[in-house]
């Protein structure tokens, strides 16, 4: 009887101990989340950087947030490369928190981002793209995997893409623009010689959005009438729904940085 009582004693420690542990890891998990980089969904890979030490985002003193469209990785982007995004916004003419915004959705603020196509960096810039954009601005090629000089390319080159639809209203440029740097110019080209063949306006986003489906190798039959190849110069398209998601994403996240951020 004295070893079953002292077997069922210990039992009973074990199973006290067992449940203090897991209560204290779901109380940890309630208070403080679980911390990672990834973007769900997303292939990024990324590591830490010193430039990112908890000291040093503390040292850049309080930022106000309010509401949605503001959580604790916006601040910390703000603390650490706010100035930069500001200063390159003001260069060439933008809303800081459009910038931003195309930040949130191309990279979820993972400064070191990188996708399985090889675009980096918080702008993610194409391999391609980034030896472009090094040479118009004059850095080294490997600057642009430092996030400062990745948010100053990613800049330039919208800027260069929302150049190409001069003629439109502010906000659909602005659309357009978006359209351009997720899927390529040329897609964007296709789709106005589609919007124009169907006598709508080729610099309103509503009828790129509609047209970009139709550069879909089903509608061949209309692209026989639209262009002397038979098809889209720059060729079928498939991945139409993820441009428009991503266009309509990005001014989303402006939408609601232009609420909460002065």
């Amino acid at each position: 009887m004295g070893t079953k009582g002292s077997f069922g004693f210990f039992s009973r420690y074990w199973k006290v101990r067992v449940r203090g542990v897991l209560l204290l890891i779901v109380l940890h998990v309630f208070l403080y989340g679980c911390s990672g980089d990834l973007n769900p969904g997303s292939q990024y890979t990324s590591t830490s950087t010193s430039e990112e030490s908890q000291e040093q985002i503390a040292a850049l003193g309080p930022i106000s947030r309010t509401t949605r469209g503001f959580d604790d990785r916006t601040d910390r982007i703000i603390r650490l490369y706010g100035k930069a995004i500001k200063k390159g916004a003001r260069k060439y003419g933008f809303d800081w928190r459009f910038v931003l915004a195309i930040m949130k959705q191309e990279s979820q603020f993972v400064t070191n981002a990188t996708s399985q196509r090889g675009a980096h960096g918080l702008m993610q810039l194409m391999p391609v793209t980034r030896y472009e954009v090094a040479d118009a601005l004059g850095y080294e090629h490997a600057d642009l995997f430092h996030p400062r000089h990745n948010i100053a390319g990613g800049i330039y080159y919208f800027r260069k893409l929302y150049n190409l639809f001069d003629g439109a209203e502010a906000e659909e440029r602005l659309r357009l623009g978006l359209a351009a740097y997720n899927a390529g110019a040329s897609r964007v080209y296709d789709a106005q010689d589609i919007v124009a063949y169907l006598g709508e306006i080729p610099l309103r986003w509503a009828a790129i959005r509609d047209a970009l489906p139709l550069l879909s190798k089903r509608y061949y039959t209309l692209h026989q009438h639209v262009w002397q190849d038979g098809k889209p110069r720059s060729g079928y398209f498939g991945d139409w729904q993820q441009t428009v998601n991503y266009v309509e994403n990005v001014m989303g996240y402006y939408e609601d940085y232009r609420h909460v951020l002065e």
